[in-house]
């Protein structure tokens, strides 16, 4: 084998930098690797590294370092090294994702550009391989996508590890820390991809979150309030408006254990996901800024920060990420806090005041007070909202700016921030105050009000918001009278409140330049007392008092009342409306007339006359665009209403679709294919869809419920015409609509549109999965039992079926066991079903595979049955091909013995056609001399196919046998099932085949299969007189072979007590399974 080389080094290094230590052991691995593999081929040399591998931990660990640095650095020996790499591996790839999550968190600055490149290969080869614990190295990947950096090479790092997050989603399912910390890194992301040539990146980003939010909001409840915060940044994607829609007013669609945001603001953000959003290499040096770095000292530190990470605009977001992580993450030690080290607050202030962005200064401020809103003594930590008050405290001396900043948004934004929860925010910030003093952090707060440099307007606003822990100058301390307590108690929100935008009033809140944090600011002023963490009941309701309304400017970023309205619906003017049909007089006045009347009846008439109008065909795309904004506005409401009846009769379904705007469907299905007057109603109808997009699953509600319209399932085919849209495409926007809408209405829709639009929805696997992810047990029977009467058919024939079934092994549990529940319900063969076997994988696909398994199990084991089984990829927990073969042998002996020696003669003729056999005798010479024979040739060792046989042979044995000859899986087994069992490896047929296996393997393939070998190196005990190996085919060897029953197990007994078997003398110890 030719000697592998690097095409470089894996780390960047100066001139006058050593040689990195990991670099170097790397290399050592490499020069191991070629000493053994110089000069053989392919095959030997693979012989020879698996030999190597298995000698000790040591030497396991110096090849598989060896070729992982190979893939590292050259790419075109990538997936040969790989190849080696995963046939080597004994521990599920866990030494090489250890290597590479200490890369990815410790030096992944210093890779060269080929270095990454490979690094996310291989990282996607090892998910795809289902490595060990591989979740901890994504996360430390996701970590160094740094916030603020669009530059190509991050960006390059998020699109590509969130192609593996796509390519993994069932992986992803399964891991609910994972999904909270893609979902929070991602929103974070996409914050700073929204630029013009971003677009496609953003566009991808946003479809699979909000896709991944909407599915798994269950896992992403553990994120706390900072999910709140993320999501509001994104608020203005199309993608994240039903999400937030659904959070604001319906939260039970997202998961059924959320009761609505108050529930996540209550909710403190672990500091997993805040360290998630630091880099590593700003961690290193923002900890050792709060660790070892003198307070006055700092400034060569914080002016080498600053150029590295926050010099160009973009960079100014990741502001927001660093304060949220010393708020949440570093809590510094008593000692820490009674030194002369630098203390949060001051590199907190450092950032604040150095951000050039008004924007990225009010989030910052936002992410400093955020614990403080809803802060509970017995979940949240002091140590959250301590640096904000010190902040403030010790900026009053030499920069009263700073401080008169954050207290005015401090005051401002309480009744602003929620103001349905506008009490409950109040009380949040008193009860941190408590905390404050209580623990010491602070003796009193009267300093921050007292001083001459406070207006005193905002002095006045702070003593009425917070009257119980602020006085003014005369010492008097202000509180409220019972009566505007009683006025301002807590009320619970209702899900009309208005909220109010979070950053609204901070963005506007500073209107004085702050100055540049000081580099040589005194720090003998700050309280140093010890911090001790303990729990305080608030005994009595925190009094507030009233606030005077204040100017507060507005912010560019949505606002939470913002994204409520427009998430709910566009409004749309109808006074506009209706003045684009001023040169249709008759269309206004029908207008005017259905707006002011409020009789359902009147309104059916009056929908007729506009029906009359517009089928003349004399409006204008522009009026016909008007007056589908006019109807839409004023039947929104019955549009919007449930009307599929609860208990569902043919006299209930008729009666429910006579609403207004069912006139037009009516007309519609009583207009001949010719009529002049179709092709304009399709035209409104069309243009109707566009401003209420509900109108199309009303109109197949129609199609169905109306007895006028049976039989004119084609409308629906001739609107979609109409709109421009392909059929298929149009059905499943509409009935994902419905889905959303009403469930109940979705699935009696659903067996008509198989029966009407055979030729696009069955087989078709967007649609499929929308109803087996929607159905509940209840209406899965319904369908079932639709199929078993023959009035169904939702899957398409064996031809496409494979298709089908492949592309659903990504989705969700139920949703595949749902599938699979109708491909039983079809009677689908299971020759149709063969092609899938190879492509299940284990465990990714184990949903399908239990199907299989239950599907296989009524078989009898034939030979392509059991080839197809025994050429699968051999996992050492994959369950699928032992239990089957476990089973046969109890059930279907002889049948599944000739199948597998068949499959072992195949294989065997086509790896090696002429093999010589092992067994010659001496044959005599003229002389009377014997000969010896030829020396037989050196095995070359198993090919694929056969290795992977006697693999899954050797994993029917330990499940049969155990790994010492003893039975273990025999719970509940008569004894005569077991010794079926043991004797299926001594029929003659299979023992032959397997003896000329042995012959053709290697010796480090004899010692894998060393036990497997020792079942087929037995005999039948000889009869007096005679020596040697019996015939294999003895009468009582044909009784065993013939009959392969189940019921004939007792007479096969009785055959094999009258010949005992006994162990043949063995030329050399064979190893056990744990050699």
């Amino acid at each position: 084998m030719e000697a592998l080389k690097t095409q470089g080094r894996l780390f960047s290094t100066s001139a006058v930098d050593p040689k990195d230590e990991l670099e170097e052991k790397f290399e050592r691995c490499v020069h191991s690797v070629n000493e053994l593999t110089k000069g053989l081929a392919d095959k030997d040399a693979h012989d020879a590294l698996i030999s190597a591998a298995c000698k000790d931990a040591r030497s396991n660990e110096e090849i598989s370092f060896g070729l992982t640095y190979i893939v590292l650095t050259d790419h075109t020996s990538a997936p040969k090294s790989y190849r080696d790499l995963s046939l080597i591996t004994r521990d599920g790839f866990q030494i090489i994702i250890n290597v590479l999550n200490q890369i990815s968190t410790e030096k992944y600055l210093k890779l060269t550009d080929i270095g990454r490149i490979q690094l996310i290969w291989l990282t996607r080869e090892i998910s795809r391989a289902g490595g060990a614990n591989f979740e901890r190295l994504l996360f430390s990947l996701l970590r160094n996508i740094a916030g603020g950096d669009v530059s190509q090479k991050n960006l390059w790092l998020a699109d590509h590890l969130l192609d593996i997050f796509i390519e993994q989603r069932a992986w992803l399912d399964r891991n609910p820390f994972m999904v909270a910390s893609v979902v929070y890194t991602y929103l974070r992301l996409m914050e700073d991809h929204m630029y013009p040539n971003l677009h496609s990146l953003l566009r991808k980003e946003a479809s699979f979150i909000s896709s991944l939010i909407r599915e798994r909001f269950g896992d992403c409840i553990s994120i706390g309030r900072d999910l709140v915060r993320a999501l509001q940044n994104v608020a203005r994607l199309q993608e994240f408006e039903s999400i937030w829609k659904d959070l604001l007013w319906n939260p039970k669609a997202l998961a059924t254990n959320l009761t609505g945001v108050s529930q996540l603001l209550s909710s403190r953000t672990s500091r997993h996901y805040l360290v998630s959003r630091v880099t590593p290499d700003m961690e290193k040096k923002i900890l050792f800024l709060t660790s070892s770095v003198r307070f006055g000292n700092h400034k060569r530190y914080q002016d080498w920060f600053q150029r590295q990470y926050l010099s160009t605009p973009e960079s100014q977001t990741l502001r927001c990420d660093l304060i949220r992580y010393i708020v949440g993450v570093i809590h510094p030690p008593n000692e820490v806090l009674s030194s002369d080290i630098m203390p949060r607050w001051a590199v907190i202030g450092w950032l604040l005041t150095t951000c050039t962005v008004s924007v990225v200064t009010a989030n910052c401020k936002l992410a400093l007070f955020y614990d403080w809103f809803f802060y509970d003594v017995e979940k949240d930590n002091i140590m959250n909202i301590e640096p904000a008050i010190l902040l403030m405290v010790n900026s009053m001396k030499y920069h009263p700016l700073t401080t008169v900043s954050l207290l005015d948004f401090l005051c401002r934004i309480t009744p602003n921030f929620y103001p349905s929860l506008s009490d409950r925010v109040r009380q949040g910030i008193q009860t941190s105050l408590r905390q404050i003093l209580k623990k010491g952090v602070l003796p009193s707060l009267a300093p921050i009000v007292d001083n001459q440099k406070i207006e005193r307007d905002l002095k006045s606003l702070a003593i009425e918001m917070f009257p119980e822990f602020l006085t003014s100058n005369d010492g008097e301390v202000h509180r409220l009278d019972d009566a505007t307590i009683a006025r301002n108690d807590f009320e619970s929100p209702t899900p009309g409140d208005v909220l109010s935008d979070i950053m609204e009033t901070n963005h506007g809140s500073t209107v004085l330049d702050e100055p540049v944090f000081s580099d040589d600011e005194e720090s003998s002023d700050e309280s140093k007392l010890k911090v001790q963490q303990a729990s305080l009941e608030v005994k009595e309701k925190p009094r507030s008092s009233p606030v005077p309304k204040v100017s507060i400017s507005k912010a560019p970023l949505p606002s939470l009342n913002q994204i409520l309205t427009s998430v709910v619906s566009d409004q749309i003017d109808l006074a506009t409306s209706m003045a684009a049909l001023e040169g249709q007089p008759s269309l206004t006045s029908c207008i005017e007339k259905l707006r002011d009347e409020v009789d359902d009846e009147t309104r059916c008439e009056i929908v007729e006359e506009l029906v009359q109008l517009i089928v003349k065909d004399e409006v204008d795309s522009e009026e016909r665009l008007a007056l589908a904004e006019c109807v839409a506005v004023i039947l929104s409401p019955q549009m919007e209403c449930k009307i599929y009846p609860e208990l569902p009769t043919p006299e209930s379904l008729e009666e429910s679709t006579s609403s207004p705007f069912h006139v037009l469907f009516r007309a519609l299905c009583e207009m001949t294919d010719d009529d002049p007057g179709r092709e304009p109603l399709l035209d409104f109808l069309a243009s109707l869809h566009k401003v209420q997009s509900r109108i199309a699953y009303h109109l197949l509600y129609f199609l169905r419920a109306s007895r006028s319209a049976e039989g004119r399932s084609t409308v629906y085919e001739a609107f979609c015409q109409a709109r421009a849209t392909p059929l298929m495409e149009a059905l499943f926007a509409d009935m994902k609509v419905c889905q959303e809408d009403d469930v109940q209405l979705f699935c009696w829709l659903v067996p008509v549109l198989y029966t009407w639009f055979p030729l696009v929805t069955v087989g078709n696997s967007q649609l499929l999965r929308l109803v087996v992810g929607t159905v509940d047990s209840v209406q899965l029977v319904d369908l079932i039992s639709l199929i078993l009467q023959g009035r169904l058919v939702i899957l398409p024939p064996d031809s496409t079926l494979i298709s089908l079934l492949d592309s659903s092994l990504s989705w969700d549990t139920f949703e595949q066991m749902a599938l699979w529940q109708l491909v039983a319900a079809h009677g689908v063969s299971l020759q149709s079903l063969l092609p899938l076997i190879p492509l299940v994988k284990y465990p990714e696909n184990s949903e399908a595979i239990t199907s299989l398994l239950i599907m296989l199990r009524k078989e009898r084991p034939n030979s392509e049955l059991v080839g197809l089984l025994l050429k699968r990829q051999v996992h050492h927990s994959d369950t699928l091909v032992p239990s089957l073969l476990a089973y046969w042998s109890r059930q279907y002996r002889g049948a599944l013995s000739d199948a597998v020696v068949s499959q072992l003669q195949t294989s065997i003729s086509q790896s090696k056609p002429s093999i010589s056999s092992p067994l010659k005798r001496k044959r005599a010479t003229q002389s009377g001399k014997t000969k010896d024979p030829e020396p037989p040739p050196e095995p070359k060792g198993l090919d694929v196919n056969l290795e992977r046989m006697l693999g899954h042979l050797d994993s029917m044995r330990q499940c049969v046998l155990g790994t010492n000859g003893c039975l273990v899986y025999n719970l509940g087994l008569s004894s005569a099932n077991q010794k079926v069992q043991e004797n299926f490896f001594c029929l003659d047929n299979l023992q032959n085949a397997l003896a000329q296996v042995q012959s053709l393997c290697t010796d480090l393939q004899k010692g894998r299969f060393s036990d497997l070998f020792a079942l087929a190196d037995t005999d039948v005990e000889a009869p007096p007189g005679k020596r040697g190996r019996k015939p294999t085919k003895s009468k009582g060897r044909q009784i065993v072979k013939q009959d392969s029953d189940s019921s004939d197990v007792s007479s096969e007994e009785e055959v094999i007590k009258q010949r005992p078997v006994k162990k043949r003398r063995k030329a050399a110890q064979l190893g056990s399974d744990s050699d």
